[in-house]
């Protein structure tokens, strides 16, 4: 089990990278968008049923990639579950990757 010691500081870690990288480029990228001439508004999608198979299949092989890769460097072989992790920085996988799981 992951002490709450633990969890707040993954929470802490996690909240000041989203205000401090994530948000300012969020919140700048239309002007900055606007300013060098892209009219991100208007530029021509797909279809709404291609854009759903694509997702769908990012999303699949997305999950599949990260449940791998966190499979290798905590040393879980069976890939499904993270209760087997043998290496000091499970603890931290299991409470990253316990919402997903």
């Amino acid at each position: 089990m992951v002490s709450p010691e633990t969890l707040q500081k993954v929470f802490r870690h996690a909240s000041i990278a989203q205000l401090t990288i994530q948000l300012p480029m969020m919140i700048l990228f239309k002007p900055i968008c606007e300013s060098i001439g892209i009219r991100f508004l208007e530029a021509p999608f797909p279809s709404w049923s291609l854009m759903a198979l694509q997702l769908l299949c990012f999303m699949v092989a997305e999950d599949h990639t990260t449940t791998g890769a966190t499979a290798r460097f905590t040393g879980d072989r069976s890939t499904s579950t993270f209760t087997s992790s043998t290496t000091s920085t499970g603890p931290y996988i299991r409470c990253l990757a316990g919402s997903t799981v």
